[in-house]
């Protein structure tokens, strides 16, 4: 059996790796001072500004401003979201890198435009990477520029905000040195500059995974129809014994993919809904166009990884019709028996699983549309009780 080798995600692997957000070698994910050189960029550039954030959240709900408090815990969720799945990936960087041997690998023959998706997949990372750093550089400038967070403070001259930063930022002491004022407003910007951009690539590697397997399963269903067209039964059988361990392998594909994302892919099931309707509800009410445009890129990217799971499920299911019009009556005993085995094991779908949530298909599209528009909901209702004064 030949076995043909292909590079997968090398784009995403070497920006992440420049970012110190995936180890370089084996040896790396046991070395302290490789772990914490991925901490300290996401620890010194953000913690700081962030515990500000949470001094802008505090005013904002003494004042009762609603727009302000929803900003405020927009950010914050943002932040810890990104901190949750980097932190949880890195802590599985081990199996993710297991994950893509495996892909890389191809024991049963290469599918169709395999090596078109690998390029496909890489100027995506590429394309996505360097847009997000250079629209968190124009966002820099014009939230300097025009002075955020402070024009329309209702506290006007208050010195203890951090004014011309992109998120938020308000301490209990006036802050003087126009040196560490600058640290804050470039700290503060790490989320863009930072945490979404590994995010994005995390995310990548996440939706190619499930393309790759999807391309072996349609491979498989290739093959197992030439199994149908064969005349001659020791062909035949030899054919379906090379298939059988062809769906084993991409079984262990998909539960090592699973195994992988599991605990990445948990902070989503709640704080995606949130974050969605704060966006909705910024873009709307706060007239916010970088609030649109993430909602944008958010729904996107939520509505491809539960097409691409869904799109997995249906392809595995498809394969049950095909394996039950083969011609078992042909089989001799031991064929026979592992044909029903096969089956069995064909009648269970390949889900991207959120274990032990929920499956990323159309179903969890939905829950999450619904669950967006009824926290949006909450805040129309919460703004209109404050703007009345109730």
């Amino acid at each position: 059996m030949n076995t043909t080798k292909i590079k997968v995600f090398r784009a995403s692997i070497r920006l992440l790796k420049s970012n110190y957000a995936f180890p370089r070698d084996e040896s790396s994910f046991n070395d302290p001072y490789i772990i914490w050189n991925f901490f300290k960029p996401v620890i010194m550039t953000g913690l700081v500004p962030i515990l500000g954030t949470f001094g802008f959240l505090f005013m904002a709900i003494k004042d009762r401003i609603t727009s302000e408090q929803v900003y405020a815990i927009s950010i914050l969720s943002q932040f810890f979201l990104m901190y949750l799945i980097i932190i949880f990936t890195y802590l599985s960087a081990q199996k993710w890198k297991t994950l893509m041997v495996d892909l890389s690998e191809y024991k049963y023959g290469k599918p169709p435009y395999c090596d078109e998706m690998c390029k496909i997949l890489d100027r995506c990372a590429i394309y996505s990477f360097y847009f997000l750093r250079i629209k968190s550089i124009f966002h820099l400038i014009y939230s300097y520029w025009t002075n955020s967070f402070c024009e329309g403070s209702t506290i006007r001259g208050d010195h203890r905000y951090i004014c011309g930063s992109t998120i938020p930022i308000w301490f209990p002491f006036e802050i003087k040195s126009r040196i560490i004022r600058a640290m804050m407003i470039i700290g503060g910007n790490s989320l863009d500059f930072l945490h979404y951009c590994i995010f994005v690539l995390f995310a990548l590697i996440l939706f190619g995974s499930i393309l790759l397997i999807v391309l072996r399963v349609k491979h498989l269903k290739t093959m197992l129809c030439r199994v149908k067209s064969h005349r001659n039964e020791d062909k035949t059988e030899e054919e379906l014994d090379f298939c059988i361990k062809y769906h084993s392998e991409i079984v262990g594909l998909v539960q090592k993919m699973n195994d992988a994302g599991r605990y990445p892919l948990i902070p989503n099931y709640v704080s995606i809904p949130i974050l969605l309707a704060m966006f909705s509800y910024q873009s709307l009410k706060m007239n916010d166009m970088l609030a649109l445009l993430k909602l944008i890129l958010w729904i996107g990217g939520v509505s491809l990884l539960c097409l691409a799971g869904q799109q997995l499920e249906a392809e595995s299911s498809s394969l049950t019709h095909i394996v039950s019009d083969l011609p078992y009556y042909k089989f001799n005993r031991k064929t026979k028996k592992n044909f029903l085995l096969f089956l069995a094991r064909v009648g269970k779908p390949l889900n991207l699983e959120m274990k032990p949530f929920a499956k990323w298909n159309n179903d969890f599209l939905v829950t999450v549309i619904k669950g967006c528009y009824t926290y949006f909901m909450f805040l129309f209702q919460m703004s209109r009780k404050t703007n009345s004064g109730i």
